[in-house]
């Protein structure tokens, strides 16, 4: 056999090869769309749906109103948590006025919504949905972490619609810098955009759902077991675990949006903060750390967030971060605070 042969032969070997990596990556794929397919399927059954869709152009947002009255109390949660975490707290409101909680796009009941998850695109979905769902404003904001760094850029871009804001141990966009050990585990800087922009698709063919973290059966203080598991399950939805990541890619950019939606003016504002920080108490040196830490957190962070609005008010409260389901009554008390100050400016 000549050289030219061998070489022909060879080229036609790899090109079967490549033809079979191929078909196999395919295969791959088109098995991973069943699976997800398949999960979507058995994801949330034997939860009742709580709230309504509305549609908000082409998709539709899940909206859950209790009570009457005006103003209208709409509650925003943090990263990747439902509406439904509002649980112990929207009752309460709903006694005195109507209270309302969502679920962000791909969170709970909602669609998804297009990438990237910044807390600008949020706030015009929240913008829509109110709109759409004709609630008359305006509104008592609420929001819990992250869900305080989207009212900021949401009274910004709609300050006629705000007439007051409860930020519940809200994020502040220079927490990292101040306290560097709270940066959680995450891809390189540089990597992020790529990974944002490639989501969807790994979502789609189920690549996602693999990566699902596992339900926990401990609740977390002032939670049932019950609500919890609940609460996890729309959590570990992939369109949510989608969502979550979208945001945690982008939440530079979210800060940078709220650094320049600038601040209330003189409309009343009640920063609720952690009182207490979260740690392993039987190791010294974390819990010394951490509680150092949360010193900075309450009186540079926090106490920042209240500068906000010339009728601002920082209060520490006797709770870790999970202040909406650990001191439901403070978040309420906030709430009728806010309300009874925007009644005497009117």
């Amino acid at each position: 056999m000549c050289l030219n042969e061998k070489v022909l032969r060879l080229g036609k070997a790899a090109k079967w090869i490549a033809l079979a990596g191929v078909a196999g990556l395919l295969g791959l794929i088109l098995a991973g769309i069943i699976y997800e397919q398949l999960g979507r399927r058995k994801d949330l059954v034997g939860i009742t749906r709580i709230g309504e869709s509305v549609d908000i152009g082409g998709r539709a947002l899940n909206l859950y109103c209790a009570g009457t009255g005006s103003p209208t109390v709409v509650l925003e949660s943090g990263t990747n948590n439902p509406g439904l975490a509002w649980l112990r707290v929207q009752p309460k409101i709903a006694e005195t006025t109507r209270a309302c909680w969502y679920d962000r796009a791909g969170d709970g009941w909602s669609d998804p919504g297009p990438f990237p998850r910044t807390a600008a695109s949020i706030a015009v979905d929240l913008h829509s949905l109110l709109t759409n769902a004709k609630l008359p404003g305006p509104f008592i904001m609420v929001g819990h972490s992250f869900g305080g760094t989207i009212l900021r850029v949401y009274s910004g871009m709609y300050p006629k619609d705000v007439a007051g804001v409860v930020l519940v141990d809200a994020w502040h966009e220079d927490e990292i810098k101040k306290i560097p050990n709270r940066k959680g585990p995450g891809p390189p800087d540089s990597l992020r955009p790529a990974i944002d922009r490639l989501t969807p698709a790994l979502t789609f063919i189920g690549f996602v759902r693999l990566l699902r973290p596992p339900l926990k059966t401990r609740p977390p203080k002032g939670l049932s077991r019950e609500d919890w598991r609940v609460i996890q399950e729309l959590r570990r939805q992939p369109k949510a675990l989608a969502a979550e990541s979208s945001t945690g890619m982008t939440q530079d950019e979210s800060g940078m949006q709220a650094r320049s939606a600038g601040g209330l003016g003189d409309r009343p504002l009640v920063v609720l903060t952690a009182g207490k920080a979260e740690y392993d108490p039987s190791n010294a040196t974390e819990a010394k750390l951490a509680n150092d830490e949360q010193q900075i957190w309450i009186h540079d962070l926090q106490a920042q967030l209240a500068t906000l609005s010339t009728r601002g008010k920082q209060l520490t409260v006797n709770s870790t971060h999970g202040i909406p389901w650990e001191a439901p009554e403070n978040v309420v008390d906030a709430v009728r605070e806010v309300i009874a100050a925007t009644a005497s400016t009117r």
